[in-house]
């Protein structure tokens, strides 16, 4: 692949196996209209959120959950190993009557069901796209030092009854005409710091974007499976279903 080397080594496989394409960073949205402002998580504690703030599934079971809760935790004072702060605020947060456990649709968005909602930025930026059109200012944000990333990887299955049109599909994936179609979608593409430094980024869209400030929060794959089986032992018996 030509744009092999400008993939950062943490964000790829040595040998090749697989590598990153894109990332959000969670994310809190809400109704700007209705909600005013929002600076920190603890705003989320006032009545006026009652019933309100969604995480978007429970974090052992949902991956915008599960990294909505790495966010929390962090700006909590905790780190990946260390939880308790994130389940101490949102026990806060449920005992306040603000935490919701409705699952996010656009449908409870567009209501009102869900007014703050735990989610990434590029699901963000299309509930602000949709809601502008209906009248309804969303806003949303991540927050310094908990900006919290997963990328999706791409890889070749060594099996595939056409390796040769895969590659190709590969080498498209990683042009800056690719990375920018994901970057106006309100993600965050691997290439985005090459891209800046050799102007093939799409200006109107970085003057605009969230992007990744300093060194995110994020995991291995042996670090998701100790949370995942952390959160399954205590989320149920301080928080609900």
């Amino acid at each position: 692949m030509q744009a092999w080397d400008k993939i950062p080594d943490t964000a790829k496989d040595a040998d090749g196996a697989y590598y990153a394409d894109y990332t959000g960073i969670m994310s809190v949205g809400w109704n700007a209209d209705k909600y005013g402002d929002i600076s920190s998580l603890d705003d989320l504690l006032d009545p006026k959120f009652a019933g309100t703030v969604a995480l978007n599934g429970k974090p052992a079971e949902a991956g915008a959950a599960f990294n909505g809760y790495l966010m929390a935790n962090q700006l909590a004072g905790g780190d990946i190993n260390n939880l308790q702060p994130g389940l101490d605020y949102f026990k806060k947060l449920k005992e306040a009557g603000n935490l919701t456990t409705v699952d996010v649709t656009n449908g409870t968005i567009d209501s009102g069901q869900t007014g703050v909602v735990f989610d990434w930025t590029y699901n963000q930026a299309s509930y602000k796209k949709e809601l502008k059109d209906k009248g309804v200012n969303w806003k949303y944000k991540t927050f310094p030092k908990a900006q919290v990333v997963s990328y999706y990887n791409q890889a070749i299955n060594k099996d595939a009854p056409h390796p040769a049109a895969a590659r190709l599909w590969e080498e498209y994936l990683y042009t800056a005409d690719a990375q920018n179609l994901w970057f106006k979608g309100g993600a965050n593409p691997v290439l985005l710091d090459s891209m800046k430094e050799d102007g093939t980024v799409d200006q109107a869209t970085l003057k605009d974007a969230i992007t990744i400030e300093g060194e995110p929060v994020s995991y291995t794959n042996d670090d998701s499976t100790r949370i995942t089986e952390w959160l399954q032992n205590n989320w149920d018996k301080t928080i609900g279903n």
